[in-house]
């Protein structure tokens, strides 16, 4: 995870990353947002061919739609828990210190989250459509033929030139010092939203201190 999606040069570091373990989809299909345009340039160098992406609206994507439609009560969970936390004053919307401590120590416990729903959808069955077959995720995606690309390793550099690697808190400089205390202090990351929320305050003091 990342403290921004909006990014396109952190987006497509993501994809180069999606990539390099699975293959360049033959087709890859995003809307027309400003975050998606370096993604999709690198998609059209990948295979030397512009149509090898596509941009459309994602309302007219049903399985995309469905997928959010069935994470939302996963994001629904978290956006409750961090309006708790402003409830009781532990954390002020914009205040950028606590921004900083809230993303150092929940990115990781919302990334479970995120991969544990992703085990889940990628490994139940899904009902087909009209043109394409339906089925557990996993199997058809592993049991398709054809349905990526090998990239060539001087494409992969070509992409790294255009990547950055993202930050937790958006600064390297607050992501190195937060670091820093965990292992002065012999702090552990949560495993837990209470855990979460201990070290939390723990953290802002510390920033708090400078």
């Amino acid at each position: 995870m990342s403290y921004t999606n909006k990014d396109p040069h952190i987006v497509a570091t993501n994809f180069v990353e999606a990539v390099r373990v699975y293959g360049a989809p033959l087709k890859l299909r995003t809307d027309a947002g400003t975050e998606n345009g370096v993604m999709a340039a690198i998609q059209s160098q990948i295979h030397q061919d512009e149509t090898a992406h596509i941009y459309g609206p994602s309302t007219s994507n049903t399985r995309i739609e469905g997928l959010w439609s069935k994470m939302s009560s996963v994001i629904r969970s978290w956006l409750e828990f961090f309006d708790g936390m402003c409830a009781h004053e532990l954390f002020h919307k914009g205040h950028q210190l606590e921004t900083a401590a809230l993303r150092f120590v929940f990115t990781c416990l919302i990334q479970k989250s995120l991969n544990d729903f992703g085990t889940y959808w990628n490994t139940h069955h899904i009902t087909g459509t009209n043109d394409i077959a339906g089925g557990v995720p996993d199997v058809m995606f592993y049991s398709a033929d054809c349905h990526s690309q090998e990239p060539t390793d001087d494409s992969l550099r070509s992409a790294d030139e255009v990547c950055e690697q993202p930050t937790i808190t958006g600064t390297d400089t607050l992501d190195e010092y937060l670091h820093y205390i965990m292992e002065l202090e012999n702090f552990n990351l949560p495993s837990s939203k209470q855990e979460g929320v201990v070290l939390y305050e723990r953290l802002l003091y510390f920033l708090n201190q400078q």
